[in-house]
């Protein structure tokens, strides 16, 4: 946290995100699908996926606060099956570079902001 002063003495206080995060998130399989939201805390958010088997398929949204060059990384958690699906999509009004975004047990993801309203993606193995 910095503190800064404006020319008229006026203290304004200003959260540093740099640094990693690393939390684990529950999605529910609900039906219709709402996407639970992944919180940036950091300019790296690395988050692991807590959920179940089900149909149709969990997803999680990106984060709708994320500054250009923040970076967030999709994992499942290691006990959820192989064939464990989470579909992961972009806040309202941005895109991804790639479409039908997903991760699972095996490969998870990583996206990096690269304009006010595109996320880079890249694979990474599970």
């Amino acid at each position: 946290m910095t503190t800064i002063v404006d020319p008229a003495g006026t203290p304004t206080i200003v959260y540093n995100r740099s640094g990693t995060t690393i939390y684990e998130l529950a999605v529910p399989v609900v039906d219709p699908v709402v996407p639970v939201s992944v919180e940036r805390y950091s300019e790296t958010t690395v988050v692991i996926i807590d959920t179940e088997e089900g149909f149709p398929r969990p997803a999680v949204e990106l984060p709708d606060d994320a500054e250009i060059g923040d970076v967030v990384e999709i994992y499942v958690k290691d006990d959820v099956s192989n064939s464990e699906t989470v579909d992961i999509v972009a806040p309202a009004g941005e895109t991804f570079v790639a479409s039908n975004v997903s991760a699972n047990r095996l490969i998870g993801r990583i996206f990096r902001k690269i304009s006010a309203t595109r996320w880079g993606l890249a694979s990474t193995g599970g």
